[in-house]
């Protein structure tokens, strides 16, 4: 009795997987088609001059600095939030879950503007109300540097992670921690060994969606004047 409606539940999974995968191939495939086809004969002619690109190498450790660095770093923020708004059992912890999620109402156009507003190397206001303790016409921070784009990316980065690793401990029995707790280990250590234990899933979920995220962007890099993959890929 159950064998056509789980076959209608897999052959709708199919299709909705078909659907996925037809929107997102038909485009790269249209990418690869142009970058080795030229007049409907095969040619290297674009990937020779692509390799052969100014500063292609220079690009290239950007995107991947970026990447590695941002990803670690808001991955490490996002865990640490995570517990901290799920296991500490502060007053004030509810609300502190939504600061996290803030990021992902501001685009990140408007985000990195603001940072400019606030850290550009002459006119940034921060960097103007310290230089007035510490003299100087410049300084002393400059977003529009490779620290820069790795700082801005690193904080819509946490969101994503701060979203998993709450559900993921929203959801872990409480004996778990309470059994590492009476072997004298504290709240956040025990949170630490369950996150890299029992949650090692989600955790590697977290980071898996932090990488992605670092390496699509094309907005901050862009507007901090940071040249990557896709802001080349764009001009």
């Amino acid at each position: 009795m159950n064998i056509p409606a789980k076959f209608a539940k897999n052959a709708s999974l199919l299709a909705l997987l078909g659907v996925i995968l037809v929107a997102l191939g038909l485009p790269l495939f249209e990418i690869l088609r142009e970058a080795v086809f030229k007049k409907g004969e095969l040619t290297t002619a674009v990937l020779a001059e692509t390799a052969a690109a100014d500063g292609l190498g220079t690009i290239l450790l950007n995107t991947g600095i970026i990447i590695i660095v941002s990803s670690l770093a808001g991955t490490i923020c996002g865990v640490v939030l995570a517990i901290v708004a799920t296991k500490l059992r502060l007053p004030w912890a509810q609300a502190f879950r939504a600061i996290p999620l803030v990021p992902l109402t501001i685009a990140p156009i408007v985000g990195a503007i603001g940072w400019v507003f606030l850290l550009a190397p002459r006119t940034g206001w921060i960097n103007i109300f310290i230089r007035q303790f510490t003299g100087g016409d410049e300084g002393p921070f400059n977003i529009f540097s490779l620290p820069g784009v790795i700082f801005v990316t690193s904080l819509y980065i946490v969101p994503y992670v701060f979203a998993t690793m709450a559900s993921a401990l929203d959801r872990t029995n409480a004996e778990t921690f309470e059994a590492f707790m009476l072997n004298g280990t504290g709240r956040i250590g025990a949170a630490l060994r369950v996150v890299t234990g029992v949650l090692r899933p989600a955790l590697l979920a977290g980071l898996i969606l932090a990488i992605l995220e670092a390496a699509i962007q094309f907005s901050i890099p862009l507007i901090l004047n940071v040249h990557v993959l896709t802001t080349s890929i764009y001009e």
